[in-house]
């Protein structure tokens, strides 16, 4: 599909409603710019850049809910860190980020995704619940103890 087809299916599954349509079209997008730098410019691609950020951050989130989280880190690693902190885009992003990074064994910098987020959402139990299940796959059962108490409230 090129870039001309992908505008198109975009704008119908925003108009049909099917966020998943939306998203899919989305990480294509960006797939495509990839791929081919020569489309920079286009039309076709500043309709999706427009949103860039924004779409970064969703297909990072979709690449995610499908098991890719390789893709996931890759559409992550290119929003810019100032965007990332900001609570305004994106408040949930450290939260995200440390599930991400439990997803790919990453336990080190999972916890600090994690403790981030919980200085905006201490109370978040399905987080101190993910971070009990990083804590306890990286062998530290006491950590991992402690987050799973603090997920039972």
């Amino acid at each position: 599909m090129d870039l001309k087809e992908l505008a198109a299916a975009y704008q119908a599954a925003e108009a049909a409603g099917d966020l998943d349509g939306c998203a899919a079209c989305l990480i294509e997008a960006i797939h495509l710019a990839v791929q081919h730098p020569e489309l920079e410019g286009t039309q076709e691609l500043r309709y999706f850049e427009d949103g860039r950020l924004l779409v970064l951050i969703a297909a990072a989130i979709f690449a995610m809910e499908r098991g890719e989280n390789q893709l996931a880190a890759y559409f992550f690693s290119n929003v810019p860190q100032d965007i990332l902190e900001s609570s305004a885009w994106f408040p949930e992003c450290w939260g995200t980020l440390g599930r991400l990074q439990a997803r790919l064994g990453n336990a080190a910098e999972g916890t600090a995704c994690f403790a981030r987020h919980f200085k905006r959402y201490p109370d978040d139990e399905a987080a101190w619940f993910q971070l009990g299940n990083l804590r306890y796959h990286a062998g530290e059962y006491l950590s991992a103890i402690r987050a799973y108490r603090r997920a039972l409230g």
